[in-house]
């Protein structure tokens, strides 16, 4: 098992793609509605971005809150021209539904949150999303709707046709409409005339925000402008001045696109200083493209090629990494054995030299232009698609160099990533996952990751999650990697998909595998939303129309339900009625499997400082005789009271006796413990 790094990256890990076509994690040039790549990774990178513990738990260092996240969302959002958000949450309250559909990139999903979302509303409103499951057959899992919820559904990227959700969409419409809740459907403008004729009568096309706007939006985010939303213009003078280029590009970049510039804009500002103005930083994060590329591998020979295609992988490693990795290429590619001694040969250094890469002072290898080992690679995958599959045998050699770092083997496996995915090669990305979970753990994360942020196929990477997730047999190592991408990616983006696919883990049938994704469900409930999302479907599965009988549902309700969540904090959840309900749904559940968790109930209870929270007293007293273990839950104040000599643990003890008493309709008068 290879060592940890010692110190972990933390921060932004890129934009997600709404636009059409593919996001991949390669290179930094956007040249239109297709690919976007983004390079994570160089030479003086010093941690890998997912850690391995010496249990072989994954860990990748980000704080999701959500109601944190929506701020932050609305803080950088530039609305679409004549989008009005109030009308459009007016007519939501009128009719209970509203369809957003729009070209690819406009930002759909950010409008319908914070629709849906006041602002000023972000910790106190709940938001949502309703999966949209195809496995073993298209349905919307929606469960109860309560009372004025909030509800989203993205049906865009999907791996059915929206046809097949008529008959669950208008179920849920009309169900949000009963109870009064607020419902918006993400569609793509071609599938609007499938959805039901009531829906399409709510459908708001979106227009494309300006992409000048959204880029300053961004630009003041990572510091490259100041803020002057606050004065009268509505943009600062330097933006006018952008090179031709980049404005070329901002009139068809989609909104995350835009973003992913700022970022990578602001990530070279924070690395180089201000050596260079804001226009040529800009220049250099688009990039132009490298049409020498092409010419470059036609006319290598077979080992300078080898050596070519090596540095485009390897950008940054050390020059020992990447001579080794050119000699297991050669076989793998068949090239014929050179029968020259090898000290008769031409120096390494000078081999590499002829085909144009480079070496610096701490022997790392790259190319002399940025973004030129992307054109290489992209040369590479265009003008042998026979040999994709000889190129992954051989990356998969890469990653078993023990001399690779952590850094360079994440760079390798994740610019093998974007050129499997601009080949729409899903089926071998997955079987990749899979297999390098048993050894290569943070690079199956990321090649996963990867995948879940591709526009194209991020819907069906969620899906495979869920298929694998299901599976109680699922070896632990593979869970290991589904609970830090569920956990760390794509909680980010799909927080309910997140929750689901992390509870079914934890019923995996590898104890420390399930625990893990347990320990991930408890770290991210520390959101308010998060926890009420959990908690309702905790409770549904112990006492809702889909219960089952896991054990784990027990543990995770009792885990979700102790005296410091429920009635701690400035806003405390036992105070809200949903929170109530479904915990009181849950508890005569939990108590009437478990004779023990009475006890476990009351001492928990009893041991929380401060006044006795006497909402939870009764609930579960209420709980207790409707489970038939009210005198466990008797006896167990009992035994509590009696465990030492303080009067204030006897009083404690006393006030839950009294709770007892009434719910029987017994006399309420004081009686002495002792």
């Amino acid at each position: 098992m290879e060592t940890p790094p010692t110190r972990i990256i933390s921060g932004n890990d890129g934009a997600v793609n709404t636009g059409e076509g593919s996001q991949y994690s390669d290179a930094s040039v956007h040249h239109g509605t297709g690919d976007i790549y983004n390079n994570y990774f160089s030479g003086s990178a010093e941690a890998a971005r997912f850690a391995m513990d010496d249990r072989g738990r994954l860990r990748r260092p980000r704080t999701v809150v959500a109601s944190q996240r929506l701020e932050e969302l609305r803080a950088h959002y530039v609305a679409p021209p004549g989008y009005d958000e109030e009308k459009r949450r007016r007519e939501l309250e009128e009719h209970g539904v509203l369809v957003l559909t729009g070209p690819p990139g406009v930002g759909k999903r950010t409008c319908a949150q914070l629709t849906l979302v006041p602002k000023g509303s972000e910790g106190l409103v709940d938001l949502r999303e309703v999966q949209v499951e195809v496995d073993p057959r298209p349905t919307l899992d929606a469960g109860e709707i309560q009372e004025g919820e909030r509800l989203m559904v993205e049906l865009t990227g999907l791996t059915c046709s929206v046809s097949e959700l008529r008959t669950s969409l208008v179920s849920l419409a009309s169900q949000a409409q009963n109870v009064k809740a607020r419902l918006i459907l993400l569609a793509e403008e071609e599938d609007v005339r499938d959805l039901p004729d009531e829906l399409r009568e709510r459908s708001v096309t979106l227009r494309r925000p300006h992409g000048t706007k959204v880029l300053y939006r961004h630009l003041v985010r990572y510091g490259l402008l100041p803020d002057h939303r606050h004065e009268s213009t509505a943009l600062p003078l330097e933006l006018p001045l952008l090179p031709g280029p980049v404005v070329e590009w901002l009139g068809r970049a989609s909104m995350s696109e835009i973003e992913g510039l700022a970022r990578r804009a602001g990530e070279d500002h924070q690395s180089e200083g201000g050596r260079v103005g804001l226009g040529e930083r800009l220049e250099r994060a688009l990039g132009q493209g490298h049409p020498a590329a092409d010419k470059a591998v036609a006319e290598a020979e077979g080992r300078g090629r080898a050596i070519l295609l090596a540095a485009a992988f390897l950008e940054g490693a050390e020059l020992d990494r990447h001579s080794a990795a050119v000699e297991r290429l050669l076989p793998i590619v068949r090239t014929p054995e050179d029968e020259t001694p090898p000290l008769e040969r031409a120096g390494f250094t000078e081999e590499i030299a002829r085909v144009g890469v480079t070496l610096d002072e701490e022997r790392r290898i790259g190319f002399s232009s940025p973004g030129y080992g992307r054109a290489v690679r992209e040369a590479f995958w265009d003008s042998y698609p026979h040999l994709q599959g000889e190129f992954a045998a051989w990356i998969d050699t890469c990653l078993d160099d023990p001399g690779l770092s952590p850094v360079d083997r994440d760079a390798v496996a994740e610019r093998w990533a974007g050129q499997a995915l601009r080949a729409q090669r899903l089926e071998e990305l997955f079987e990749r996952v899979y297999k390098w979970s048993f050894e290569h753990g943070p690079q199956a994360a990321l090649l996963l990751s990867s995948v879940l942020e591709d526009t194209r196929h991020g819907g069906a990477a969620r899906q495979q999650i869920y298929r694998w997730a299901r599976t109680e047999a699922l070896p632990g190592a593979t869970a290991y990697v589904l609970v830090a991408v569920c956990s760390e990616v794509l909680v980010t983006t799909h927080p309910d998909q997140a929750l689901v696919r992390l509870h079914h883990l934890a019923g995996n049938k590898d104890p420390d595998a399930a625990a893990a994704a347990r320990s991930a469900l408890l770290r991210l409930a520390e959101d308010p939303f998060l926890y009420r999302r959990l908690l309702r479907r905790v409770s549904n599965k112990l006492a809702g129309p889909d219960r089952r009988n896991r054990p784990i549902d027990g543990d995770l309700f009792e885990d979700l339900t102790t005296p410091a969540r429920l009635v701690d904090g400035p806003r405390p959840q036992a105070r809200r009625p949903d929170v109530g309900a479904w915990t009181r749904a849950g508890l005569p559940v939990v108590l009437f499997r478990d004779a023990a968790a009475a006890s476990r109930y009351c001492e928990r209870l009893l041991e929380h400082p401060g006044a006795l929270a006497d909402i939870l007293a009764r609930w579960l007293v209420t709980a207790a005789m409707d489970s038939g273990r009210l005198s466990s839950l008797y006896a167990a104040a009992l035994r509590w009271a009696s465990g030492g000599e303080s009067g204030s643990r006897r009083s404690r003890a006393d006030a839950l006796l009294r709770h007892i008493d009434a719910a029987q309709g017994l006399d309420l008068s004081p009686r002495p413990l002792a």
